[in-house]
């Protein structure tokens, strides 16, 4: 992940490949939640393929060799070039499961921890009363 923005021959080393993991790591926290906010309420498994192919896009026609994190797609063969866009297909509907199913138990999980916060104080408040 860091390959365009570091000279190759230091990326040989073990703290740079941790901190390209790190970068991948980021990279598909922020990808979930770019998701999250704009694909998230739409349903079925659309959103999930179109996200999965925008990204694909991005990455191997505009922003991938205008960096030169991916070469051409002229360089690297539409054999190899489908065959990532098939990866990326994938991906986007494993976004589109992660979505539907792990964010919103977390926001429920926070919500149900709230209310149970609501009504512990609310029960002393009303223990306070009585007993004044």
């Amino acid at each position: 992940m860091a390959d365009p923005f570091i000279k190759r021959e230091r990326l040989d080393t073990i703290a740079w490949h941790c901190v390209g993991l790190a970068l991948f790591v980021v990279m598909s926290v922020v990808a979930a939640y770019l998701y999250w906010l704009i694909l998230g309420k739409l349903r079925g498994p659309w959103p999930g393929l179109f996200f999965g192919a925008a990204w694909w896009v991005l990455l191997f026609f505009w922003i991938g060799p205008a960096t030169g994190a991916v070469p051409s797609y002229k360089e690297i063969g539409l054999g190899s070039v489908f065959t990532e866009g098939a990866l990326y297909l994938l991906w986007g509907l494993f976004y589109r499961l992660f979505v539907r199913l792990r964010i919103p138990q977390r926001v429920r999980a926070r919500a149900e921890a709230g209310e149970r916060r609501r009504e512990r104080a609310l029960r002393r408040s009303r223990a306070r009363l009585t007993e004044g």
